[in-house]
């Protein structure tokens, strides 16, 4: 039986072995790289905070494609209520037996507001950065939740 740290630990390992990747914005990042196609894509858009977020996989346990369509569609639904710029990605995993998961890359969007948002959708992590910083691996759980 795993213990939650041994869980986290091997959920850190997946999602630092993942690209996460929008053909759409011309971007891949990798968690803790600094990337300059990000710095650029930030600076042409005058928007310093980023996130790259997906609703699949609630919990990091594998669903329905049907279910993982409808629930990142609920994802974009508030990016486009919200008036985000944001991009269509895939987190590509390196890790053998999961598969790339729907996502978005999206620009303009405040910390609180991405870990508010991975959480609304059940996710156990996030990726956020600012214009060409190393992008943050951020663990939902390390967030208390605001009012």
């Amino acid at each position: 039986m795993f213990c939650l740290s041994e869980v986290r630990k091997k959920l850190d390992e997946l999602y630092r072995a993942t690209d996460y990747e929008s053909s759409q914005a011309g971007v891949t990042l990798r968690a803790g790289q600094p990337s300059e196609a990000m710095l650029r894509l930030t600076s042409s858009f005058q928007e310093k905070g980023y996130a790259f977020i997906t609703a699949w996989n609630p919990g990091s346990e594998p669903v329905s494609s049907a279910w993982n369509r409808k629930q990142n569609s609920l994802l974009e639904e508030q990016l486009t209520r919200k008036r985000y710029i944001y991009f269509e990605g895939k987190g590509i995993p390196h890790t053998e037996g999961w598969n790339p998961e729907e996502s978005f890359l999206i620009l303009g969007i405040t910390k609180e507001d991405a870990i508010a948002l991975g959480r609304e959708f059940s996710q156990s992590a996030i990726l956020y950065g600012s214009g060409g910083n190393a992008p943050e691996l951020l663990f939902i759980d390390d967030y208390p939740r605001t009012q």
